[in-house]
């Protein structure tokens, strides 16, 4: 038997969390990838079936800080407003032209 190395539990539970809670994240269906203007971000769109709510996922893939330009990404989806819904490893402002990501950090929008 080997030793647990991480503990998954919290970050489980808030993704389980936020796909009770919005659609567009629990519908298995179109994932468009963005050009986040960074190699080390993922920036994905997700859309549900009926295309009625769409959200937006990031993601630093490396163990260095990032900085999103969410006014960029969100003009490349033409989403206004947003609003944050969960992140892991970021500060989340309520509403921010920039965004840092820490290492591994992940966020999460729900687009209206």
């Amino acid at each position: 038997y080997e030793g647990a190395n991480y503990d998954l539990t919290d970050y489980i539970r808030d993704v389980n969390s936020l796909k009770r809670g919005h659609r567009v994240f629990a519908e298995d269906n179109r994932i468009e990838r963005l050009d986040a203007g960074d190699d080390a971000i993922l920036a994905l769109r997700k859309t549900t079936r009926d295309n009625q709510e769409s959200g937006l996922l990031i993601f630093n893939r490396t163990g260095d800080s990032r900085e999103v330009h969410l006014g960029d990404l969100m003009n490349r989806v033409h989403a206004s407003p947003y609003k944050p819904t969960a992140a892991a490893n970021v500060r989340l402002p309520e509403k921010a032209e920039r965004l840092k990501l820490n290492r591994y950090g992940a966020v999460a929008f729900r687009i209206y």
